[in-house]
């Protein structure tokens, strides 16, 4: 027997309803106290007046009560013995946070799913006291083993999927403490998330926010987890330490640079020569230390120069099994690397797949027979993003300092255009499966 979704999502449609029935009588409870407030000033009963806004607002609490026992129904209907639990071949194994992953695959191999609501993410503001400082990326594909936030359920299946978590908020990331106040090095300060007050329950009448978040240090500081040298300052006879020349000669394709680099005393630097098909160095990178399913980031710069005119010079992994999506590497043809004459941040996620090659690798490499020019490479970094609020931070040093009280802001926005999704994101912590021409009715809840 299968689970019947229709039955399902009309029984957690009544009670969605209940629940913003419920809620929307907040404002006209508010409406109806500030009448009566104004009306006894207006005549000076103020001894009458005194209580009026505590007692309604005793009435908004009441009505909290009663929607987040809806919430509780909804609770029941999807942990149900005969009608889920059997039906996933979850048996007694638990409650909701195992449940629901096995629901949520369910209906995605059942072609059910609901109306989206769509995330949008800003660009990032950057007020630092020194210039080049650096940045964040902000990033809301979500991986498959990650909680993305407090109170979120980590889902297999949300694998590449975009979120639909994140509240509407203002979000800083301020820096707490640097190197010259506190006595850490340079590309390890500390950053505290910071966003709007979040509401006391999930339904709350006041307007929400994600809060203090997690602390956060720039993705450098975990590079050497995974890799070694990415900041290239290590170099034996042009090749860079801890990296295998594949392709080319040192001193005559691949050099350490010491006079035009981004950060530190050297850059790893790429020279063609119309002649070389490809210039490669590659790295194996450890694979104890990756998570099948997890979402990584990986940040560098990169500096070309005017008049390349051939040649695509790539970033990414590669291994056995494994080809680097579009999205999951840095890639510039030479027109890009001829206007690439300043040092320039490139970035790409990868979600590690399910199964990670033996022979993964970190490539840096300049094919296509590269003309007589260079192609410079420097302050890389590779590791893990921070969650919260359904999407991931990464910071990314610059080649100035952050220093305390430096600020990173950008904003969220939610339009919140599905009725159960909403309802899901505020009270379970979960999104249901999305799709254009959605197969379960938000009608049903509306």
């Amino acid at each position: 027997m299968a689970i019947n979704y229709t039955n399902l999502f009309q029984n957690i449609g009544v009670f969605v309803k209940a629940c913003n029935t419920l809620t929307g009588l907040y404002s006209t409870l508010d409406t109806r106290r500030s009448a009566i407030i104004t009306q006894l000033n207006t005549t000076s009963m103020f001894q009458v007046v005194n209580g009026v806004y505590d007692e309604w607002e005793g009435y908004k609490s009441s009505l909290l009560s009663q929607a987040s026992s809806q919430t509780g129904k909804i609770y029941q209907l999807l942990s149900d013995r005969d009608t889920i639990v059997e039906q996933l071949t979850a048996g007694g194994s638990g409650g909701f946070s195992t449940i629901f992953p096995l629901l949520y695959a369910d209906m995605v191999t059942n072609d059910k799913n609901v109306t989206k609501n769509t995330v949008t993410v800003s660009s990032v503001t950057a007020t630092v006291t020194n210039a080049n400082a650096g940045t964040a990326l902000v990033d809301n594909t979500l991986d498959g083993v990650t909680a993305p936030g407090t109170g979120f359920i980590a889902c297999r299946s949300y694998n590449g999927t975009t979120s639909q978590l994140s509240v509407t908020d203002t979000v800083t990331l301020k820096c707490i403490n640097d190197s010259e106040t506190s006595g850490i090095t340079q590309g390890e300060e500390i950053f505290q998330w910071i966003g709007k007050t979040p509401r006391p329950s999930p339904l709350h009448w006041q307007d929400t926010g994600s809060g203090y978040g997690p602390i956060i240090r720039p993705i450098s500081t975990q590079s050497s987890t995974y890799l070694s040298n990415l900041d290239m300052e290590t170099f034996s006879s042009n090749v860079p330490g801890s990296f295998t020349l594949d392709n080319g000669t040192a001193g005559v394709h691949v050099f350490q640079d010491t006079s035009d680099k981004y950060l530190g005393a050297s850059a790893l630097k790429f020279t063609g020569d119309a002649a070389q098909a490809t210039i490669k160095v590659s790295q194996n990178i450890t694979l104890s230390q990756l998570i099948p399913l997890k979402r990584y980031v990986f940040l560098c710069h990169v500096k070309g120069q005017a008049g390349t005119s051939a040649g695509t010079f790539t970033v990414q992994f590669e291994g056995t099994g494994y080809t680097a999506a579009a999205s999951e590497k840095i890639e510039m043809n030479a027109a890009a690397l001829a206007a690439a004459t300043s040092w320039t941040r490139r970035s790409f996620y990868i979600t590690m797949p399910l199964e990670i090659p033996d022979d993964m690798e970190l490539v840096i490499k300049w094919t296509g027979t590269p003309s007589a020019h260079s192609v410079r490479f420097d302050n890389a970094a590779f590791g893990l993003p921070t969650w919260n609020n359904g999407v991931n931070v990464a910071i990314h040093q610059g080649s100035a300092k952050f220093l305390y009280g430096d600020t990173l802001v950008f904003t969220l926005s939610n339009d919140d255009a599905g009725v159960f999704q909403t309802h899901a994101r505020k009270t379970l912590g979960i999104q249901w499966p999305i799709d254009a021409t959605p197969t379960l009715d938000d009608a049903w809840a509306s």
